[in-house]
């Protein structure tokens, strides 16, 4: 959105949208004048049973701050001015309608094939974008759009069917960088399908046993001697296996979940840490990922107290690791936290460290004791690239802080060579373990302690 001086040029000079007025009247959107969801089903009905042809779906992005910023009112102005342009690129023999608030549905029988649908959507892109629309004599938007293609019959022969494949599809392409368009695969419907699983048994999992904590050795590069472990959480399904937390814990973020799911593992991981300690099997510092939505709410200190309370874990045998993401917000809150953590005993990691926000700013500013370097920077330190450069200069900025450093994806050997010749401190990865359940992880213990005795 730019803000412009001087007189502005007409929205558009192609044909005029007709206006339905105040209300719906003969299936026509109130502010565009493009056809409705019902007007447009019974369009997409008749054209599958007539031949073949593919359905586009344009999303326009950021559209929020359109409102926010300038008005409902310019807002409503800037779909009349999208919804006239998507008109003059579809054609006479085309049906256009809007579905939401910022989702236009195309049903093009022209495009017969995926290259006609490929060319089609990057001229939409391009012109939607060539020209912004202007609103007044102060200022003109840009409308930024993603697209979701669909083809009938071969991506479906029921409306319904269609409509939630192109929608699949358009999902796909706001998620992706480049191109910004995409067509639907039947992948993305098996992934929407197992998302839906998700949701609906998560909430299940913690009251039916699924729920499995791992553990990971966290191993000083200079002695190979365990001296902690970092604790991850697995679910264990029925019917699907093993579901990867990259699945389900941004599920369990966004349905609010994620703060009994991560009370659970806390507690259940600093329990067998105290039952290890007092069975004289180790005395190992645990660590717990917090996630940023469970970093940033109230309770989280009140949590950890009680947890640490009733299982008699001393506070600096908890090591709580959080990513960049948290330290980014520099919120109140969270600096409240960190402030809390640091009184109570409780040292703080900053997880995989420069994959977003690195600064020498933040770690200054937040009272944490240990750096972890992402995995993705140590699978290539053998060949000597970007990752060593990046390695190296970590290592030197947390020690020069009085940081402890952990190199996270140990692999190889020639890993550890590279990280000792710099002096990191501590290495985690499958070169020394795999994430393995609690009488895996003490079996490991008990064959470390005798091959150190040896």
């Amino acid at each position: 959105m730019t803000k412009r001086a001087g007189p502005s040029r007409p929205a558009s000079t192609g044909r005029r949208v007709r206006s339905a007025g105040p209300s719906r009247r003969g299936g026509l959107d109130e502010h565009t004048g493009l056809p409705t969801r019902e007007a447009f089903l019974a369009a997409l009905a008749r054209a599958i049973k007539s031949g073949t042809g593919t359905l586009v779906f344009v999303g326009l992005d950021d559209f929020q701050h359109i409102n926010d910023f300038l008005g409902h009112l310019s807002g409503n102005q800037v779909l009349r001015g999208v919804a006239e342009r998507l008109q003059q690129l579809a054609g006479s023999d085309a049906v256009v309608a809007r579905l939401t608030g910022v989702e236009f549905a195309l049903l093009m029988p022209r495009l017969v094939t995926e290259d006609d649908g490929s060319v089609f959507a990057e001229r939409v892109l391009h012109e939607l974008q060539r020209e912004a629309i202007k609103l007044d004599d102060a200022f003109e938007v840009d409308i930024p759009a993603s697209i979701g293609l669909a083809r009938y019959p071969s991506d479906g022969v029921e409306p319904s069917q269609i409509m939630r494949h192109a929608d699949l599809a358009l999902a796909q392409a706001r998620l992706s960088q480049t191109p910004r368009y995409q067509f639907f695969r039947r992948a993305l419907s098996d992934n929407a399908a197992r998302l839906r699983l998700i949701k609906l048994e998560l909430r299940h999992a913690l009251e039916r046993n699924q729920l499995r904590v791992f553990y990971q050795p966290k191993v000083d590069l200079k002695t190979r001697r365990i001296t902690g472990m970092e604790a991850l959480l697995r679910w264990q399904h029925p019917e699907h296996a093993m579901i990867s937390p990259g699945e389900f814990i941004p599920v369990a973020e966004r349905t609010g979940l994620i703060s009994p799911i991560s009370d659970w593992m806390m507690r259940e991981a600093c329990t067998q840490t105290r039952a290890w300690r007092d069975a004289g099997i180790a005395d190992l510092r645990l660590a717990v990922n917090l996630s940023t939505v469970q970093f940033r709410r109230q309770s989280v200190i009140a949590s950890v107290t009680s947890i640490l309370e009733d299982t008699g874990l001393a506070p600096e045998m908890l090591e709580v690791e959080v990513t960049e993401s948290v330290l980014v917000s520099d919120d109140t809150m969270v600096m409240d936290t960190f402030r809390w953590f640091k009184e109570l005993g409780i040292p703080i990691a900053i997880d995989d460290f420069g994959t977003g926000y690195s600064s020498l700013s933040y770690l200054m500013r937040f009272p944490a004791s240990t750096v972890k370097i992402d995995a993705s920077f140590i699978k290539n330190l053998h060949l000597n690239g970007d990752g060593a450069t990046i390695t190296r200069s970590i290592i030197k900025l947390a020690h020069s802080l009085g940081m402890h450093v952990v190199a996270e994806g140990v692999e190889r050997d020639q890993h550890v060579d590279f990280l000792l010749d710099h002096e990191c401190d501590i290495g985690q990865g499958y070169l020394f373990s795999r994430p393995i359940p609690a009488p895996e992880f003490e079996a490991l213990l008990a064959r470390a302690s005798h091959a150190g005795s040896a």
